[in-house]
């Protein structure tokens, strides 16, 4: 776990399934789906959701901004070997790939501009999710400063979700 200090309040970037040590507690915002993320007249179109198996000899571009763990550890399960032709750290660079049909891909829906032409989002089965929170020092320890900050961050998603 890597936490980072801004006086007076802490903030961490944690996977979901890593611990939270005592005197933290973890505030869930948001969930983000993983989607497969083909261009226009890709076979897939003809078809929702898409399973991570049907990957199979598809040219893959894969997004190294951290995501690719939970698609390489749906691969495994999946007893798959993702073909994978280009790799880039850039959300852009995948999607103008994609648009250009040097493969396909799998991206976070925040990630994907909702106004994206060219690509289409399609849903995984079984759905594969990130979940977005804070990690904040437990109520009774943390200041008031970072405690409106909580209640404002858990307005604004509880708002747009």
């Amino acid at each position: 776990m890597n936490f980072h200090t801004i006086k007076p309040c802490t903030y961490s970037y944690l996977r979901c399934t890593s611990k939270i040590s005592n005197g933290f507690e973890s505030i869930a915002l948001l969930k983000d789906p993983l989607s497969a993320v083909v261009y226009a007249g890709h076979p897939f179109t003809e078809k929702s959701p898409v399973t991570i198996a049907e990957f199979e000899g598809e040219s893959f571009i894969m997004l190294q901004s951290g995501c690719e763990v939970f698609i390489e550890d749906e691969c495994r399960k999946a007893g798959l070997s993702l073909s994978i032709s280009y790799n880039s750290k850039e959300n852009e660079t995948v999607l103008s790939m994609v648009k250009g049909k040097l493969g396909i891909s799998i991206m976070l829906n925040l990630l994907v501009s909702k106004r994206e032409s060219h690509v289409h989002l399609l849903p995984l089965h079984p759905p594969v999710v990130r979940h977005l929170g804070l990690i904040v020092k437990s109520s009774d320890k943390i200041m008031p400063l970072a405690k409106e900050f909580v209640k404002i961050a858990k307005e604004h998603f509880s708002n747009n979700n």
